[in-house]
């Protein structure tokens, strides 16, 4: 038996008598086997080893130190490699997210733009029905009143050559007079023009 090899076996019981309260108090803190705790451990466990195998001259300790802070070396690659998945991962699902939000953000102002058209269009429509009925209304009152006014003026027209119409039979009846010469006949006239004036007046 190499004599070298009794200290490095009493080295690595020693140093995994130490390493197991602390393997399993990381495990119990989720930072088990992978994790930046581990490997910081197996960095430290390697660095002692590397010490020993120095100071002991025993190159497979310090072999086995560099073995050690090689794979060490090689796991926390792999963490930073895990960490930067993790990230881009994340990354991505907050990507994806925002793009959910905005797009459900845009699909909600769509919806109330075209909402707010819809009102709009009935706002507009409500208002021409109530211009068309206005204008039709207006139309209507002005018709009436063109009526009335023609009315009105046939009316006067007619009341006027009714007027001229009584003034010449007066005034014949007034020639019809002088030309008598009895007195009966000029009474007769006189009675007449006074019927034809009563008729005026009635008409008037």
């Amino acid at each position: 038996m190499d004599v070298r090899s009794i200290p490095r076996t009493a080295l690595t019981a020693y140093l995994k008598a130490l390493r197991i309260p602390v393997s399993l108090g990381l495990r119990a803190l989720g930072q088990g086997d992978g994790s930046r705790a581990e490997i910081t451990l197996d960095r430290t466990e390697a660095a002692v080893r590397d010490l020993a195998g120095q100071a002991l001259g025993d190159r497979a300790l310090q072999a086995d130190a560099g073995r050690r802070r090689a794979a060490a070396d090689r796991r926390d690659e792999a963490a930073t490699l895990r960490e930067q998945a993790a990230r881009r991962a994340q990354q991505a699902d907050r990507r994806h997210e925002e793009g959910h939000r905005e797009a459900q953000e845009r699909r909600e102002r769509a919806a109330e733009q075209a909402r707010d058209r819809r009102e709009q269009a009935e706002r507009q429509k409500e208002a021409r029905v109530h211009q068309a009925d206005e204008q039709a209304q207006r139309r209507e009152r002005e018709a009436r009143r063109q009526a009335q006014e023609a009315k009105e003026h046939i009316e006067a027209d007619a009341q006027h050559s009714r007027l001229e119409q009584l003034e010449h039979e007066a005034e014949a009846l007034e020639e019809r007079e002088e030309a008598l010469v009895a007195k009966d006949e000029a009474e007769r006239l006189r009675r007449a023009a006074g019927r034809a004036k009563a008729r005026r007046k009635n008409a008037g």
